[in-house]
């Protein structure tokens, strides 16, 4: 008997008097010290989270650029406002550095490193071993040692916990960000589950020392599957209207008013959106680490395969319907010039992280077209064929294109000079449309 779901249960004095010893005495009263491996996305918003709770952050990163950026208060996050920067910075209680042995001075490790996959899609889970290996290494014993890093349910217990010593406190807590969405950070749930007891209890005081709703998670597989399954869930919603959105055009029906009519049934439905495919790093990789973790179990994800190859297939059908805009004016895409409208993989945010039209760029050069971009959150961009800068967004550039696909709807660009130039467009996004702008001549939906 241990802790119960949601509730503190502690039967036995002895396993009391451990896990109420001097390291949750110090988290419950913010004098401990907290070290987050990895500054980026997920590390820099939780390392802001602790350090204005007036509890000691330790940032590390083996970029040398980021941690300079970090101890001069430059920003390198677009989504985040330039004075969550500055603010660490200027604040006493945060030291960004590189140096791996800074763990040996912190009471807590959080490794918040990426996971990404592989050329062959396989998981990479490099960063978490080279993380676990540094806290073997510099860390000490009793510290508490929780990762957040999305991956595949067994990671923590499979990965992490080998390369430590039984002496680390051991905790998953999956991280929950929202790139330039609305949701407040330390308002959001946070899911926390531990190793034994007295890593839960650690794990607890940790965290609701910064967010204001921490909920234990019956173990960690459990609270490993459950982030998968959040985006999972999002990934497969997307494939479907996706998958719908080509049916219906070519049964003459515009997906998007079918998705307004069926959001105003009450009950039963959660409006998804179609779009030239899926970006960042959550939607696009959560699902291929499940189906991976699956596909040599007598329960593999057939619908979480379908849905993955069908928003990779997307950008190939956003061509498809570029094409025949072409060819409705006598064009071919080996003498056009195409202008890609917006980059990142979501509005309002700078992230390109497999965004789509990083695939559609590269393959449109491939297929012999020139190629522009414009995005008013990202200045310059590699691609296949070399890099690109954002162009000016004025009639005069504008008129130099035969066609422009708009991928991203960020809500700072100015639609009303695309839909006065009469350019053709393929609007992946419903964005001319849910603008007031709607020509049928020159604006085909994809």
């Amino acid at each position: 008997m241990g802790w119960a779901y949601g509730t503190a249960i502690v039967t036995d004095q002895g396993d009391q008097d451990r896990a109420n010893g001097p390291l949750v005495h110090a988290l419950r009263e913010k004098s401990a010290t907290v070290a987050i491996v990895g500054m980026g996305y997920v590390g820099v918003p939780l390392t802001c989270a602790f350090v204005e709770a007036g509890i000691k952050t330790i940032g590390l990163d083996t970029d040398k650029s980021r941690v300079a950026d970090l101890q001069a208060g430059r920003p390198y996050i677009g989504h985040l406002d330039d004075t969550v920067f500055q603010r660490l910075a200027a604040s006493a209680g945060f030291e960004a550095t590189t140096r791996p042995q800074a763990l040996g001075d912190a009471d807590v490790v959080v490794i918040c490193v990426p996971t990404p996959l592989d050329e062959d899609h396989v998981p990479d889970l490099s960063p978490i071993a080279r993380a676990a290996a540094d806290v073997a290494e510099h860390g000490r014993p009793r510290q508490l040692v929780v990762l957040e890093s999305t991956t595949y349910p067994g990671t923590t217990r499979d990965v992490l916990i080998p390369a430590l010593t039984s002496e680390f406190f051991i905790a998953y807590s999956p991280e929950r960000i929202d790139p330039g969405g609305t949701a407040d950070f330390v308002s959001t749930p946070k899911l926390v589950a531990g190793l034994d007891d007295q890593s839960v209890e650690l794990a607890v005081a940790l965290y609701e020392s910064v967010f204001a709703d921490v909920r234990l998670v019956k173990d960690i597989e459990t609270a490993e599957a459950a982030k998968l399954l959040e985006n999972t869930f999002r990934a497969v919603n997307i494939a479907l209207v996706n998958e719908l959105k080509v049916a219906f055009t070519s049964l003459g029906i515009d997906i998007w008013d079918v998705i307004d009519a069926a959001a105003s049934k009450p009950f039963g439905f959660m409006s998804f959106y179609p779009g030239p495919g899926v970006g960042g790093h959550c939607i696009p990789i959560d699902p291929e680490y499940l189906a991976w973790k699956t596909r040599s179990s007598t329960s593999p994800l057939a619908i979480t395969e379908a849905a993955i190859r069908i928003n990779e297939d997307m950008p190939g059908y956003v061509l498809l319907r570029l094409t025949d805009v072409l060819d409705s004016r006598n064009r071919l895409l080996e003498d056009s010039t195409i202008l890609i409208v917006g980059v990142s993989y979501k509005p309002g945010v700078g992230d390109i992280r497999s965004s789509p039209a990083l695939v559609l760029i590269d393959e449109l050069a491939s297929g012999g077209a020139g190629v522009a971009y414009h995005d008013p959150l990202v200045a310059a961009l590699d691609t296949g064929s070399g890099q690109l800068h954002s162009i000016p967004w004025e009639p005069a550039t504008l008129a130099r294109f035969d066609a422009a696909i708009i991928c991203t709807d960020h809500d700072t660009i100015d639609y009303s000079l695309l839909a006065a130039g009469g350019l053709p467009i393929v609007d992946t996004r419903n964005a001319m449309a849910r603008r007031g702008f709607m020509n049928s001549d020159n604006i085909t939906k994809a």
